[in-house]
């Protein structure tokens, strides 16, 4: 999906719940997570045939949450995935 640069997070809110609830994790140690900065996001607004979409990438520990919603905040699509196995250990 073609995206524009990041936007900033003031022009984006999800409820924290939601992405812990897609994480399998509860709430309260999703924040804790966020807080000692073990969690890192990137948000992607489409364009073209994809706008009005938002590709919300969150990263927590190995993984990848992947989550497309649509104007409404409805989501469309959603993958969690274990981060690159191409990634390596530092020496």
């Amino acid at each position: 999906m073609p995206a524009e640069p990041p936007v900033s997070q003031e022009d984006f809110e999800i409820d924290a719940e939601r992405i812990a609830a897609a994480l399998g994790l509860p709430a309260a140690h999703f924040l804790v997570e966020m807080r000692r900065g073990n969690v890192h996001g990137t948000l992607e607004r489409g364009v073209g045939a994809d706008a009005g979409r938002t590709r919300l990438t969150i990263r927590h520990r190995g993984r990848r949450l992947v989550m497309v919603l649509d104007a409404a905040g409805g989501l469309i699509e959603q993958q969690l995935e274990p981060a690159s196995a191409t990634r390596q250990a530092p020496a």
